[in-house]
């Protein structure tokens, strides 16, 4: 009677600790989901502005061509000198 008792209540305890276990990792799996959707929203929204500034600049560049090569110019003029 006592080995049964033992057995029943061992069996009981592996029950719980599976549960508990299929509950973290079901807690898990949705902090998993919610991370790679929130990273996923990041990505469209950093593309989308990534479009929009080469719009601009490209924009820029066509509105303002000499002012473009100058900035161009002093810059890599300006690089060249820092980098020796």
């Amino acid at each position: 009677m006592d080995t049964t008792t033992t057995t029943e209540a061992a069996t009981e305890r592996a029950h719980e600790t599976i549960d508990r276990a299929h509950d973290t990792v079901e807690r898990a799996t949705a902090s998993a989901h919610r991370v790679v959707d929130r990273a996923s929203e990041n990505a469209r929204r950093w593309a989308a502005s990534g479009q929009q500034l080469s719009t601009e600049v490209g924009s820029y560049v066509s509105a303002h061509p000499v002012q473009t090569l100058a900035i161009a110019f002093a810059t890599g003029f300006m690089l060249g000198r820092l980098l020796r």
